[in-house]
């Protein structure tokens, strides 16, 4: 999942209602991507700010450089503009060539015939996936086939402050096998709060992964039954920490002005479960001494979430052959290169994730390899043709957990009615394919 809040619910109602958009190619499918054999001319949109926003601008200017004459228009749209101007581009029939996708809603465009496959691209720009970590594919392929690319990632894990933990006397783990049990992290959480420093937080916008990052699930193998109260436990325990233990801020705490990041970063915070994409600016943060360590096992394992930095090509793209060359040029190493400076996303190219443009032993944090090792340790919120629809009606069950305004197993039973009823829908939609 993404990192950020992704409200979709009118976003899907807009695409539901969207016409098949026409493919660029032949009765018998869209037309294959070659490499461009003139200038490449296409709109590239992307939806990250600052420090990704200038990365991806600056490879798009290496891609240019290469490839004489070609004509790419950047088009940056902040993310809380971006859900409602793809949608309304794409059922205009005229969407960017190239564009940033939340890599929860790939599903949901794709099934849609509004992508198109990156299966040729692969082959024809010699992109070998064996260079690259598996679950970039695992994760972007839908009915076999690859529907967008992972140019990055954002994996999650526990920042922590470094002088809180010495002061406490405590030493954080340094491998995945020796990530800390669910009781464990409540223990070393008590003796870190002190004053006005909470021991731990959980961001919001993972907050409805936790099952699905600790081994619990959410929906049957079979996707026709809805699963509680398996991981509601996960849940409960999570808002525990908050309105019972009392060593996590509440809501109203931690969203107050200047948020998680500056809570950190003033030394308010000693452990924090989030993405790798502050890292540059908590480098940048004077005096912190901060490192990361993997997440604890809450359920019956240490799981992150993964969380992608993904990009899709247009099937109504205007230029097949020049899209296909410049989304290709992005898994190079120079575009990787540029991706891990800063430390702020991981490359997926794996040459780049071990070397020093990723792993630079001058830079915080110094056990980095934990980012690394965290692509065997990722769970997954699981998506169906509908699936971010079967998301946005647990959310608000969630949303009553989190502010400590009901049980877990309460809560997550009153939305059962309405998600037994997407996954019929889900299944009907499936098995006409």
């Amino acid at each position: 999942m993404t990192d950020r809040i992704m409200h979709r619910r009118g976003i899907l109602g807009l695409l539901a209602s969207a016409p098949i958009i026409a493919a660029c190619g032949t009765a018998d499918g869209p037309r294959a991507p070659t490499a461009a054999r003139r200038p490449a001319t296409l709109d590239f949109l992307h939806a990250d700010g600052p420090p990704q926003k200038e990365k991806l601008e600056r490879i798009a200017e290496g891609f240019k450089a290469k490839n004489a004459g070609s004509q790419i228009n950047v088009i940056y749209t902040p993310w809380g503009e971006f859900e409602t101007k793809i949608v309304a581009l794409h059922t205009a029939g005229t969407p960017p060539d190239f564009h940033q996708i939340d890599d929860d809603a790939v599903p949901f465009f794709a099934m849609r015939d509004l992508l198109l496959p990156a299966d040729a691209l692969l082959k024809e720009h010699a992109i070998n996936r064996g260079d690259y970590h598996k679950m970039i594919w695992d994760l972007t392929t839908v009915q076999g086939k690859v529907m967008a690319l992972t140019l990055a990632l954002k994996p999650r894990a526990y920042l922590y402050n470094r002088d809180l933990f010495d002061q406490a006397g405590i030493k954080a783990p340094t491998t995945w096998a020796q990530a800390w049990s669910a009781d464990q992290l409540q223990e070393h959480a008590r003796k870190l709060t002190q004053g006005d420093v909470w021991g731990y937080m959980w961001d919001y916008w993972i907050w409805d992964s936790i099952p699905a990052m600790n081994g619990g699930d959410h929906f049957s193998p079979t996707w026709t039954e809805y699963l509680i109260p398996r991981y509601a436990d996960a849940y409960q325990w999570i808002a525990d920490l908050a309105y019972k233990q009392r060593v996590a801020p509440p809501p109203d705490v931690r969203r107050q002005p200047g948020g998680e990041r500056q809570m950190f970063t003033n030394g308010k915070l000693a452990i924090w479960n989030t993405t790798i994409s502050v890292a540059r600016q908590l480098n940048d943060a004077k005096d912190l001494r901060w490192d990361v360590m993997p997440v604890a096992k809450l359920l019956q394992s240490a799981k992150a979430e993964a969380s992608l930095f993904t990009f899709s090509m247009a099937k109504a793209t205007k230029d097949p052959a020049g899209t296909a060359a410049f989304a290709s040029y992005f898994m190079t190493d120079a575009a990787q290169e540029i991706m891990a400076e800063g430390g702020d996303l991981m490359p997926v190219k794996t040459s780049v994730q071990n070397s020093k443009a990723f792993l630079d032993p001058a830079r915080q944090p110094q056990q980095a390899k934990v980012w690394i090792e965290s692509l065997e340790h990722q769970g997954r919120w699981p998506f169906l043709y509908n699936g971010i629809e079967l998301r946005d009606e647990v959310r608000p069950a969630v949303d009553l957990i989190w502010n400590g305004q009901a049980q877990a197993k309460e809560a997550l039973e009153g939305v059962r009615p309405r998600i037994m009823e997407l996954l019929k829908v889900s299944q009907e939609k499936m098995n006409r394919r």
